[in-house]
């Protein structure tokens, strides 16, 4: 494939989810990833479930080589029509890194409360007032 790992790894996460494959396992370090779909039955007792284990390795340059396993054989052309959709929908990688920019927000609650010597407002977690020098002990 000529995607990164990272990307066709994600993108293989949220198309499995869609068409309704049950995640086993989804390891991001590794990247790979064990997925199961079955009827009912095949959810208690694992008779007759399609069982694939996709292994993502990245290759030289921005690609990616995806080893397959599967407990039926005639499973290739869902696998690789799965792939095919992660194939088409990768653009370029100057588009997708906006994509996987995470931004972490930090919210930080300041309270303020008035000195009882010189009724300056002063940080609750301060213990002795920055104008007066006054002790704070908050009730």
């Amino acid at each position: 494939m000529n995607c990164s790992v990272e990307y066709a790894f994600d993108e293989f996460l949220k198309i499995v989810r869609k068409e309704g494959y049950h995640i086993e396992e989804a390891d991001k370090v590794e990247y790979v990833v064990r997925i199961e779909k079955g009827g009912f039955f095949d959810f208690f007792f694992g008779i007759g479930s399609l069982k694939i284990t996709l292994d993502f390795d990245a290759t030289e340059g921005s690609g990616c080589d995806v080893r397959v396993k599967c407990n039926r054989k005639n499973q290739k052309e869902t696998i690789s029509s799965l792939l095919s959709i992660i194939q088409q929908s990768w653009k370029t990688p100057e588009n997708n890194s906006k994509q996987q920019l995470v931004e972490k927000i930090i919210v930080k609650e300041i309270v303020k409360l008035q000195c009882p010597y010189c009724q300056s407002l002063v940080e609750n977690t301060e213990s002795k007032c920055p104008q007066c020098g006054g002790s704070l002990t908050w009730k």
